[in-house]
């Protein structure tokens, strides 16, 4: 079995990926940011308890909001400097592994023993080779939803 697709990532994937695998990292920044608020509003204000979750939930919604928008703004850097996700990708998947192949930078396969983790979403596939790279796979690369599926069975009978 085997299955083969291909494209061009957008900017706008590229920020979904991204934001996607940031989130932990923004969870955790924001749950510091609503103790390090609460922590804050009580000392300096001293406010009645209403007051005081008001103003935390003022602050953290405030701090998440900077962090989304700074995190956007990383990805929208990231990917205008990263010349190799403007070009077309062509990939194939079968029992051997994922290929990928990019006419400027040449080919590369990704055995399937090597494949660190998978994350399906709803608008693409994440296959990561490491903890921090990821080849990011839109499902409008595939021509039909039978690709889709054959692509989803090959990845989970392999992974």
């Amino acid at each position: 079995m085997q299955c083969a697709f291909g494209g061009t990532i957008t900017e706008e994937e590229y920020k979904t990926f991204h934001l996607h695998h940031m989130k932990t990292r923004i969870r955790v920044t924001i749950g510091l940011s609503a103790v390090i608020g609460f922590v804050l509003v009580l000392v300096l204000i001293n406010p009645s308890a209403l007051r005081l979750i008001v103003y935390t939930a003022m602050f953290t919604a405030l701090e998440a909001l900077t962090l989304i928008i700074l995190f956007s703004m990383q990805a929208k850097q990231e990917y205008r400097s990263h010349a190799s996700l403007k070009y077309e990708q062509r990939f194939s998947a079968d029992e051997h592994g994922l290929h990928v192949k990019q006419q400027e930078t040449g080919e590369v396969v990704l055995p399937w023993a090597d494949v660190y983790q998978q994350k399906e979403r709803e608008d693409m596939f994440l296959i990561y080779p490491s903890k921090n790279m990821a080849f990011v796979i839109p499902k409008r690369f595939f021509a039909s939803t039978e690709d889709v599926s054959t692509f989803q069975n090959i990845l989970y009978k392999h992974v």
